[in-house]
């Protein structure tokens, strides 16, 4: 039997996709967790001996005979775990644009990351600005358009807007009510609620 093993740190950040995907999915592995810092030796030596390119989060897959693969970057990650628990779309087109819409959101996290790391005021203010004019209205407006032309009602696993905290989650929602909607649904299906019950909570 092919054991599973994600490997990150304590917190939800680029390791959480393949949580829920793995949660949908009702597939058992293991959560391990990190300590998030430059002088914890585990973390150093992980980094250092075990982990492609030296990042998290790694998948490992352990297979029957003792051999253990090893899978970098999370996107890639994600789309191999939802492409083996049938998740990732019933034909190429489904597959390609799951693939467009995650490409998109990583994208977008890029720019939400700089908002949220940055400690600048007056730098601050632009980057709301930025969101707000710009960035919000590009990916959320193309999201609520294809949550629409869905049959299914459900676009996708991930829950950007974890990052934010609940007030501007709110000012988000009050604008993209579609969004908002589709944030119900995705939480209330069964697997995933009972993760976000049982999920640590952290502070990102």
């Amino acid at each position: 039997m092919t054991l599973f093993r994600l490997v990150y740190f304590d917190f939800k950040g680029r390791g959480e996709l393949a949580r829920l995907i793995f949660a949908a999915s009702k597939q058992q592995y293991e959560d391990k967790r990190l300590e998030y810092s430059e002088t914890c030796p585990e973390t150093i030596a992980y980094k250092k001996e075990k982990a492609p390119f030296g990042r998290l989060p790694v998948l490992e897959i352990i297979e029957e005979n003792g051999q253990v693969k090893r899978l970098a970057q999370s996107i890639a990650i994600g789309r191999y775990l939802a492409n083996k628990f049938g998740l990732a779309g019933k034909d190429e087109w489904e597959r390609a644009l799951a693939d467009a819409i995650v490409d998109q959101i990583s994208d977008f996290s890029v720019k939400v990351l700089e908002y949220i790391i940055e400690k600048d005021e007056q730098k601050l203010d632009e980057l709301s600005k930025d969101l707000h004019e710009n960035v919000f209205p590009n990916h959320f407006g193309y999201l609520e358009l294809k949550i629409k032309e869905s049959k299914s009602g459900f676009l996708h696993l991930i829950n950007i807007l974890d990052w934010f905290d609940d007030s501007i989650q709110s000012k988000i929602f009050e604008k993209y009510l579609t969004l908002k909607e589709h944030n119900v649904r995705v939480k209330s299906l069964p697997e995933i609620e009972e993760w976000l019950v049982k999920r640590p909570a952290t502070i990102y």
